[in-house]
């Protein structure tokens, strides 16, 4: 049996994230769309009839870590993630590497938490813990047009 390497890929808009400067931290959560129920009461009838016709958005969350050379480098780097993730719209993409299929979720503007780490700014390197909405359902990342 031969044992197949995935290198997998996050990336952000424009920014990779799992190139330097950035390193995602593996155990992201991509959640799943919330099916929203109604139920129907019947007057002729005992118990309720349960039915969902829309799923709510997902909730998808990472860590990942931003690094520099300098304390200005690292600053910049900051500002590139922060402005990726300020974006009212953007696309969030999920590539599984080798021979896999990317997921590509669209989402709303993300919330990026900095948890202080007195080790890690010794070191150049500020870790982010990023919050997003998305649809509720990931697509390809070649849309296919129907004429």
């Amino acid at each position: 049996m031969t044992a197949l390497t995935l290198t997998p890929t996050l990336q952000l808009g424009d920014l990779v994230l799992t190139d330097y400067p950035y390193t995602w931290l593996h155990g992201a959560d991509f959640g799943a769309g919330q099916n929203e129920y109604e139920e129907s009461r019947g007057l002729l009838m005992d118990g309720e009839t349960v039915t969902s016709y829309r799923t709510s958005n997902r909730s998808l969350s990472f860590s990942v870590l931003v690094e520099g050379a300098t304390q200005a480098e690292l600053a910049a780097n900051e500002v590139a993630l922060i402005r990726e993730c300020d974006r009212r719209s953007n696309l969030l993409t999920v590539h599984p590497g080798a021979d896999g299929v990317a997921t590509v979720f669209e989402v709303a503007r993300a919330q990026a938490v900095q948890p202080r780490s007195d080790v890690r700014e010794s070191h150049l390197v500020r870790q982010y813990d990023v919050t997003v909405s998305a649809q509720p359902f990931g697509r390809s990342a070649d849309l296919t047009v129907v004429e």
